[in-house]
């Protein structure tokens, strides 16, 4: 009996694809539409990594850091 594939999952950020420019436009926007300063894009090189969730709550001041902001 053959099994049939049916999905296959790639992890392209930083591996085949080069997105840290496209996460940095992305959460500076989110960012700024809540009144909070954006981050260089060398500040990113160090928010990625782990998660969209570990980027929103570093990239956060930390007196903003609670879960209904990162939510947000």
């Amino acid at each position: 009996m053959t099994k049939s594939i049916k999905a296959v999952i790639f992890d392209l950020d930083g591996t085949l694809v080069d997105t840290l420019e496209d996460i940095h436009d992305a959460m500076n926007k989110a960012l700024s539409s809540f009144g909070f300063a954006p981050h260089s894009l060398e500040n990113y090189c160090y928010l990625v990594g782990n998660g969209v969730r570990d980027i929103a709550h570093d990239a956060l001041p930390e007196s903003s850091r609670d879960n209904d902001q990162i939510d947000r």
